[in-house]
């Protein structure tokens, strides 16, 4: 009776991780943003997906919590939004939803013309509870120490690190540290 169920197993596995695959696919869309400064122009495009039925395109600008109505809807052939509706140094998020049988995909870009570079975007929380990784058994010690000593404050019976994302270097003694496996 084992052998039966682990055969049966065995013969459904490949089916099911090839359905899983196109699940995902169906599931995403694949879109890029290029942009023009004379004139303004946000030029949107996505993937084409051969089984899609149709497309939906959603714009806010940045800030805005809501996407509210859709721009407009598009058939199946239909791969690019052209924006003239732009402003220089705004920021613009773009939804495209793709329709497959029964599935929804979806794809987001962000853009904006012209946008002042951002070199500092904050610093980076590693929340660790016993739960996940101990402390102990990140490193043979050393860069766990260094982390803890260095970054470390507790909330709760919570260990919390704060790392900058930028100007943060590991000691030499503590790169050479493999993981425990």
């Amino acid at each position: 009776m084992l052998k039966f169920a682990i055969q049966f197993v065995l013969l459904l596995l490949p089916g099911l991780i090839l359905a899983q695959v196109f699940f995902d696919v169906d599931q995403s869309v694949k879109v890029t943003a290029t942009v023009s400064t004379t004139p303004s122009v946000i030029t949107v495009n996505w993937r084409q997906d051969p089984r899609a039925l149709s497309y939906d395109l959603y714009r806010r600008e940045y800030q805005d919590s809501t996407w509210g109505e859709n721009i407009s809807s598009y058939p199946a052939d239909v791969t690019q939004y052209i924006d003239t509706d732009v402003q220089l140094h705004a920021l613009y998020e773009y939804k495209v939803v793709k329709y497959v049988e029964g599935v929804e995909g979806y794809g987001y870009v962000l853009s904006g013309i012209e946008r002042p570079a951002v070199h500092h975007a904050g610093e980076l929380l590693i929340v660790i509870t016993a739960g996940l990784v101990p402390l102990g058994k990140m490193a043979s010690g050393t860069l766990a120490r260094w982390l803890v000593r260095r970054t470390s404050a507790t909330i709760r019976g919570k260990t919390l690190l704060t790392i900058p994302t930028s100007g943060f270097t590991v000691p030499a003694a503590a790169r050479r540290q493999r993981p425990e496996v």
